[in-house]
């Protein structure tokens, strides 16, 4: 039955404009934001520190790994061809506390870096990354902080407040 059940779902799977797949389990925790590295991290780096994805996607020349639990998401996109890592995405539920005015206003743009920022202010409810540009989200009660970064330099920062109700 569990035969004819898998058989089934690859089907499906197949007839869609992707093929997927699907594990059961949820995907470990996710490392240091900064484990991750398009352009130098390989599958199998990918793989002993997140485990098999949750789901693959195949679209054209792009291969999507995704990673889900009820706390994060994580995104790998992977070029078929060259199996290098084109973007990594990672997101968790925002935190239930406000903002650290203090710490945020230690931020430079043009002299913290990438790790500087992670240190001060821990793993950012989103992350998003390509070979060169970086953007690290901090979502908080009523604030959203937006750090952008080249080559691991803080470009510029947003900070946006949403009116109390």
């Amino acid at each position: 039955m569990k035969k004819i059940l898998f058989a089934a779902f690859i089907t499906t799977c197949s007839l869609q404009t992707y093929a997927c797949t699907s594990t059961a389990e949820a995907p470990p925790p996710p490392p240091d934001v900064t484990d991750i590295k398009p352009g130098s991290t390989t599958q199998q780096q990918a793989e002993e520190k997140l485990g098999e994805p949750n789901t693959i996607q195949n679209d054209g020349n792009k291969q999507r790994w995704m990673y889900s639990s009820q706390s994060n998401h994580i995104l790998l996109v992977w070029d078929k061809t060259t199996k290098q890592l084109l973007e990594y995405t990672y997101s968790a539920k925002a935190a239930a506390n406000d903002i650290d005015n203090d710490l945020f206003c230690k931020l430079n743009a043009g002299t913290s870096k990438t790790e500087d920022v992670l240190t001060l202010l821990g793993n950012p409810s989103e992350y998003r990354t390509t070979e060169n540009n970086q953007l690290l989200m901090y979502r908080y009660k009523n604030t959203m902080l937006r750090l952008n970064f080249k080559d691991d330099l803080l470009l510029n920062m947003d900070i946006s407040i949403k009116a109390k109700s």
